[in-house]
Formats: C-alpha cells, structure tokens, sequence
C-alpha cells in the first residue's frame, strides 16, 4: 500500500548507458518499489548522456541528472549491481585521501564531505530513508579514484539488502552500522521481469560475450563455436557501445542479436534469447537470465564474479576457467546437448531455491519500506 510521507522516490543504479543487465536490474527494481508504492512519483538518475531511452522501458518515471536531481527525496533505493568497486589505480594523493577516510572513518569523512559540498554552493541529495536491494560491493584500489564520491551512499544506508557473502565481507570494510541482508540477484526474481511470452523454447546454441582487453579468449570462443556450424549458433552481445568491436569482428560470421533499447524492446530482445537451448556465458547475466527462461550455462570465468554466480547455480551450470576454455569448452557443450531434459530439471531448482531466497530476503526490506517510510 501507497504510504503517506512518501511522494518522491529516486532510483540510482548504472542506469541509462544501454547493458541489458543493468537495464533489466532497473526494471525489476521500477517493479520491486512500485508494488509498495504505487501512487509515488518515481525519479531514475544516471550519468549517462544517451539516458532517454528509460522511458521507452518504464513510460511513467522522469529522468534526472546531476543538473536537475532534487535536493530532497522522501526515499533513494539503489537497485541492484556491482555499483561499488574499483580496480583502477589513482594517482598518489587519492592514496593519501582514501587513507585518511579509512583512519577517520567513511561516516565521519561523508558528514564533513556533505558540509563542505553545501558550503560550496554544490547540489547534494538528502532523502529521509535510504535502502539497497541486490547490491554487489567488490573491492577499491588504495589509491582508488572512485571511494571518494562512494563514501556518502555507502555510509548513509538504512538498510541493505546484499547480493552475496564476498559483497557483505567488502560491504562491512567501510560500513560497520547499517543492518545487512544477504539476499542473490535480483533477476533472479523472474516476477519482477517476466512474462508468459518468453516460454517459447528452440534449440540454439547462443553465446553471451563481452569486449576484452585479452582479445586471445574470445577467439577461443569463436574456435569453438566454429566447431557447431551444424548446429544454430548465435550470439548476444548486452553492450552496444562496450562491444561494438567485438560486432565488427564476428557478425559477418555469426548470426548475432545486439541489445539497443532505441530500436527493440526488453521483452523482444529476451524472447530471442528464450529460443536457446544453452547458453555459454562470459556475462553474469547471460547464466542468470538464462536459468530464468530454464536454460542451462556453461560459464567462462573471465573474472571472479563469474565463479560466483556458478556457485549460484551449482547443479545447472558448468564452469571453465579461462585457461581451460581450449580444453574442456568443446566437451562441455556436448554433454550438455546430450543431457538436456536432466539439466532442464536442475535449471529449475536451481532457479527455484534462488527466487526462494530472494524473496525471503525482500520480505524484511518491504517490511521496513512499509513501516519506517
């Protein structure tokens, strides 16, 4: 039920710059907040400046930016995403600052950070309550350029719902009072994203991959996928921007499905992915969509995130090392091929037991949303 007090909610979020995942993360959090509050004005902030396209996914809200956000809102909820991290390393004095945050502490740091932001006349947002839902936290640099602006989100939570047991360890490195949930992704709530119309199953072999810096593994892919010619093999790329050179080098090859939010709809795009049979993954999201629509994923582990999100599907999912990718990915995919109604069934549970958890885990969060706002 709508309650009184709160008329002015923002979203915050890596919102705006055209991921599949990110986006589908900010649909499902819009519908998350909006059951709870459906009569309330709702803000989506970005920092991108090809944002606009949020409204074709969610007509009702207003797209806010550093130049026109509201000074209060009755409620901020960050929605989902590992939105708290850097690996970059920064120059010097940012390792001389970041350790004076740590000695003095990030709550202590934020509050004279705000002060001297209002003292210079610049915007800083303050909201009656603030809630996370779905938050993955890694780790910053020392010398992290990025702690700095992080400081006074994450200081300043009511409560927070995290996305798993690493995120929760990160989480309490720089906040030791706001109360944590251990929840899983929020996709994994098909509820809050699905419809009826992406049942439709076939048997494509679809490749879920991302630009790289080491350009030598997705080659190994591509070896790879050359090897099922006989079979429909396509490829989903979640970042038009991100992977646009990775378009360049393998749609003259391959069949391949572009995520653009200007040109197809959320729902279209995930019906074409609907139509796989398996799905090999080098994107969290391609393994967690995928166990949404009961598709099975063989997972490539190009960064530690990945491994985590196997172990978040330990019985559907398989895992390869990137450095066993030329080894065990061609073998992988026959069995799955050959084992498909064995794991379609695991798919299910896994599916099942992670919508189980997220739901119990968003029990306490509506209940905070309905009491305490």
């Amino acid at each position: 039920m709508y309650k009184k007090g709160i008329h002015n909610i923002l979203l915050r979020g890596y919102y705006g710059f055209g991921n599949f995942g990110d986006d589908l993360l900010m649909i499902a959090t819009y519908n998350i907040i909006t059951e709870v509050f459906p009569s309330a004005k709702v803000s989506i902030f970005t920092f991108s400046k090809d944002g606009s396209y949020i409204k074709r996914l969610l007509p009702k809200v207003e797209i806010v930016s550093q130049n026109n956000i509201d000074d209060k809102y009755d409620l901020i909820v960050h929605g989902g995403g590992g939105v708290y991290f850097d690996f970059q390393k920064g120059p010097f004095r940012y390792l001389l600052l970041n350790t004076f945050i740590k000695i003095i502490g990030i709550r202590f740091f934020a509050g004279l950070l705000r002060k001297y932001r209002v003292l210079k006349g610049m915007k800083v947002e303050k909201t009656k309550k603030r809630v996370g839902i779905g938050i993955g936290v890694g780790k910053y640099t020392k010398s992290s350029t990025k702690l700095l602006n992080s400081t006074l989100a994450i200081s300043d939570y009511d409560l927070i719902m995290l996305r798993d047991k690493k995120s929760i360890k990160n989480f309490r490195r720089y906040n030791h009072h706001t109360s944590i949930i251990e929840g899983t992704d929020l996709i994994f709530g098909p509820r809050f994203w699905m419809n009826d119309s992406f049942k439709e199953k076939g048997e494509v072999i679809s490749f879920v991959i991302r630009e790289l810096e080491d350009s030598v593994i997705n080659e190994q892919l591509l070896n790879v996928a050359r090897k099922f010619t006989n079979n429909e093999v396509k490829f989903f790329l979640f970042d038009k921007n991100a992977d646009s050179p990775l378009y360049q080098k393998i749609s003259a090859e391959f069949d391949v499905n572009v995520w653009d939010p200007l040109k197809i709809s959320f729902q279209d795009y995930i019906k074409e992915l609907a139509l796989s049979s398996l799905i090999i993954t080098s994107r969290a999201h391609g393994a967690i969509v995928g166990a949404g629509l009961n598709i099975s994923s063989i997972i490539i582990g190009i960064e530690p995130k990945l491994e985590t999100i196997h172990k978040m599907l330990p019985t559907s999912s398989r895992y390869i090392p990137v450095e066993a990718i030329d080894d065990k990915l061609e073998k992988e995919i026959n069995y799955c091929i050959s084992h498909q109604d064995k794991l379609g069934a695991l798919v299910r549970n896994d599916a099942e037991m992670n919508a189980a958890k997220l739901y119990k885990s968003l029990d306490p969060i509506i209940k905070f949303l309905k009491t305490e706002c």
